[in-house]
């Protein structure tokens, strides 16, 4: 279940870099289990997308509310990043979301990446759309999912910026909904 502008699934060491996406973005989630929706790339595993903008408005339904603790993420660019490694090259650098962002019944909504799994890294980046989703709702990112777990490392947010409104159930957050290091950021 991945929906994208551009990319549905980039597999380890692609590089997604100076795309745009200029086309509006729905998805209907009627699984239990692994949605992923974004506006450049849906799911992003150990790769790198740089310099990339998203202009479409993302909208996307789960059917019921046994989906809403299902699956990672929905972002205006990327869905969610799943990073194995430290390497510097597996990150979202540089990116832009300028299209408005609305998941009902939906966790983990963010306004450049839905949800930041591992040792993702989301830099340099802004978000000036709206951000609508039920729970774990940031602007730049909606879950950094970071504890300590061996399923989890340090992800984390560098030098971001959100002018955008953001809205929800529960956790809320101008810059990242829950959980994560953030830096330089506002």
């Amino acid at each position: 279940n991945y929906v994208a502008g551009i990319v549905a699934y980039a597999s380890a060491t692609s590089t997604i870099e100076n795309c745009t996406n200029k086309v509006n973005v729905s998805a209907n989630i009627s699984t239990s289990y692994g949605y992923c929706v974004g506006g450049v790339v849906a799911y992003n595993y150990n790769s790198y997308v740089r310099n990339s903008t998203n202009e479409g408005t993302i909208n996307s339904t789960a059917s019921n509310s046994t989906q809403t603790t299902a699956g990672y993420g929905v972002g205006g660019v990327v869905g969610s990043t799943y990073t194995t490694t430290t390497s510097s090259t597996d990150r979202v650098d540089g990116c832009v979301n300028t299209g408005s962002v609305t998941a009902n019944n939906m966790y983990n909504v963010g306004g450049v990446v839905g949800q930041i799994y591992y040792y993702g890294h989301v830099v340099n980046c802004t978000n000036n759309g709206t951000v609508k989703g039920s729970y774990n709702v940031g602007g730049i990112v909606g879950l950094n999912y970071t504890s300590s777990n061996s399923y989890a490392g340090n992800g984390a947010i560098y030098d971001s910026k959100n002018s955008g409104k953001i809205s929800g159930s529960s956790y809320i957050g101008g810059i990242c909904g829950s959980n994560g290091l953030n830096t330089n950021c506002y």
